[in-house]
């Protein structure tokens, strides 16, 4: 699916449901063993197959449910799934008056492994696994 959706749509795509559909960043459903979290796309370096997404730290996130629910769910992919986490993919367009506007779309095929994840300071980096190489 590369149709432009909302993110409660895009992240049905992969059967989860977001916790909160105005503050969820992630999602996570332990007994299908699934992790799905939304990124965006102006974020992401390399080509595909060699795709790189990479945080320092916090930056201008807000500390709020979403961001800790974002990293219990990283984490919890890191413990669980090898660090094997599906990818939402955000387009972000600015509107008039500085709003930020998102559009989003599933990505079945596109898989990241978690490779370095530090909660206490925000810091993460997913790198692109191609299909022969995922560990479920």
């Amino acid at each position: 699916m590369s149709r432009r959706c909302s993110r409660t749509t895009a992240f049905n795509t992969y059967g989860l449901k977001l916790k909160n559909v105005r503050h969820s960043l992630s999602a996570l459903c332990e007994q299908r063993r699934k992790v799905a979290i939304s990124l965006w796309q102006d974020e992401f370096s390399g080509n595909q197959g060699h795709m790189i997404y990479e945080r320092p730290s916090w930056g201008d996130w807000y500390d709020g449910p979403g961001r800790r629910e974002f990293f219990h769910h990283l984490s919890w992919a890191r413990d669980n799934r090898n660090g094997i986490v599906d990818i939402v993919i955000c387009i972000r367009r600015r509107a008039e008056g500085g709003h930020v506007l998102t559009d989003s779309f599933a990505r079945p095929g596109l898989v990241m492994q978690i490779r370095h994840l530090d909660p206490s300071t925000g810091a993460f980096r997913l790198e692109q696994v191609v299909p022969d190489k995922q560990a479920a």
